[in-house]
C-alpha cells in the first residue's frame, strides 16, 4: 500500500542528496532550460551548503516529505 510512496521518496532522497553534494538545484536548471517558471528563484543556503529542493518547491518541503517516508 505505501509502496509507491517510499519508492518515489527513495528518488526524491537520490536526487536531493545530489543536489546537496553538488551545490546546484538539478529541476531548477531543467525548468530554466525550458522556460518554466516553478516558483523558485534563488538558491537557499545555510552554512555554505544549498538547501536541497528536489521536485519540491521549498526545502521544509522536501524534508517534511522524507520524513512522512521515515515513519512508514
Amino acid at each position: 500500500m505505501f509502496l509507491p510512496y517510499i519508492a518515489a521518496t527513495g528518488l526524491l532522497s537520490a536526487i536531493a542528496s545530489f543536489e546537496f553534494v553538488r551545490g546546484w538545484l538539478v529541476y531548477d536548471v531543467f525548468a530554466h532550460s525550458m522556460r518554466l517558471d516553478l516558483g523558485v528563484n534563488e538558491y537557499i543556503a545555510r552554512a555554505g551548503n544549498v538547501r536541497a529542493m528536489a521536485s519540491t518547491t521549498q526545502p521544509i518541503a522536501s524534508a517534511y516529505v522524507l520524513m512522512v517516508a521515515v515513519g512508514f
